[in-house]
């Protein structure tokens, strides 16, 4: 399901901001946009980001606006500058010059004075990190929340649409067998001259009867129509379920197609499949 989210964070002069985007996906995937120092908390919000969400493509940028963002030290590399003093004191007695080596010269000397970085505080930056990230995941969750109810109120009006149509079927079946005697017992009354063996006739309307009964796929139907409005109420994530229940409702539809010989339930039944891949394409979107 798609949402964007975005929220900040400060503890202790650290401070971050952090925006979220999650895109429909099947299954969860997360890529993390973070400053190079702050790296080692990638798995940190993978981790935080997978307690909210366990389904869709989610993107994460984190960005530092602390005080201690671009903080440097300086280290002084005490062995390099007395190698320094020691080799100018040589290279002076050698010239027999005299030479007084000061500090700010062995300081001129590269390398002996080293800017480095600073260490974050790890312990402050992750609480700062885990304030900015839980705002904007509430922020994201809210707005696929409202998305959420929208894409309900679709699907329920699908699943009501879909179950009409079942019904119509229902009362279409019946009909069926009688239409296939009648139509069968004109045939061979125009093939045979008026005599029929009204046995073979039963035998033959049985046969179809039974070959295009489609009571159990209509009864398996309709049981699946009502687990997939319970699950559609269910707390936490619904969507690998929802999805399973159209599957089982696509081999029943196909069942009662391949079975029924009959124009209009065949008519019926594109129409239950038109609804049911809507369906389908609208789950992609519910985690």
């Amino acid at each position: 399901m798609t949402g964007y989210g975005r929220g900040e964070g400060m503890w202790e002069g650290e401070h971050f901001q952090v925006e979220i985007r999650s895109l429909n996906h099947r299954y969860f995937e997360c890529t993390i946009k973070i400053p190079k120092q702050y790296s080692y908390l990638q798995e940190q919000i993978r981790s935080t980001v997978q307690n909210y969400i366990s389904r869709g493509r989610v993107e994460v940028s984190v960005c530092s606006l602390g005080e201690r963002g671009g903080a440097k030290e300086l280290r002084v590399d005490k062995d390099l500058a007395l190698a320094y003093y020691n080799a100018l004191k040589e290279l002076s007695h050698f010239l027999q010059l005299d030479l007084e080596v000061d500090v700010p010269t062995i300081a001129a000397c590269p390398d002996v004075l080293i800017v480095e970085e600073k260490e974050p505080d790890q312990e402050k930056t992750q609480r700062a990190l885990e304030i900015a990230l839980t705002a904007a995941l509430e922020d994201l969750i809210a707005m696929r929340a409202a998305e959420g109810e929208k894409l309900q109120q679709d699907i329920i009006h699908r699943i009501a649409k879909i179950e009409q149509v079942i019904k119509d079927i229902e009362e279409r079946a019946p009909q069926v067998v009688t239409e296939y005697r009648n139509g069968l017992k004109q045939r061979m009354e125009k093939l045979l001259e008026g005599e029929i063996e009204e046995g073979r006739l039963l035998t033959e309307v049985a046969y179809f009867a039974e070959k295009a009964n489609i009571n159990e796929e209509l009864v398996r139907m309709c049981s699946h129509i009502e687990l997939f409005r319970h699950a559609l109420t269910e707390e936490g994530a619904i969507g690998r379920k929802l999805d399973f229940i159209l599957q089982e409702m696509y081999r029943e539809i196909n069942t009662i197609g391949s079975k029924a010989g009959d124009t209009a339930i065949a008519r019926a039944v594109v129409e239950v499949k038109s609804e049911l891949e809507k369906i389908r394409e609208q789950v992609q979107n519910i985690e």
